[in-house]
């Protein structure tokens, strides 16, 4: 792990050449029990498989982050309306893509995104609105 950019995302260190994104949601992560010890040499005992993981990821999905501010806006593949939130607390290299649903909390954050568009991109996003 080279960092934990967001609350729900790790950056790995991935082997040259690699062609996969090097960050990856905490879902599709597994906690590794067996390792090369030519690559990675230690002292440490693996660990047993029947060990219970003692990572609680409820926090995370628990915890509300505030919405500092929405930045952007994009139409997913499927038209589907996605924000860039910046999170209060955090740098914008932590901000994210989030749906509509996802930031129910923050009507005034919305609100004031909606002022800062265009006439044509705000009747674009509101009818994109109109059809959720």
């Amino acid at each position: 792990i080279i960092e934990h950019p967001s609350p729900l995302n790790y950056r790995l260190d991935l082997p040259p050449g690699s062609r996969s994104h090097d960050v990856f949601h905490v879902e599709k992560l597994l906690l590794a029990n067996e390792r090369d010890q030519e690559l990675f040499p230690t002292t440490d005992d693996p660990i047993p498989d029947d060990s219970p993981v003692t990572d609680d990821l409820g926090e995370y999905y628990e915890a509300e982050y505030e919405v500092d501010k929405i930045v952007n806006h994009r139409y997913d593949s499927n038209g589907r309306l996605q924000y860039e939130i910046k999170w209060s607390g955090f740098t914008e290299k932590d901000n994210s893509w989030q749906t509509l649903e996802d930031i129910s909390s923050a009507p005034d954050a919305l609100r004031a995104y909606r002022r800062t568009l265009s006439h044509r991109a705000l009747h674009k996003h509101d009818a994109v609105l109109k059809r959720m």
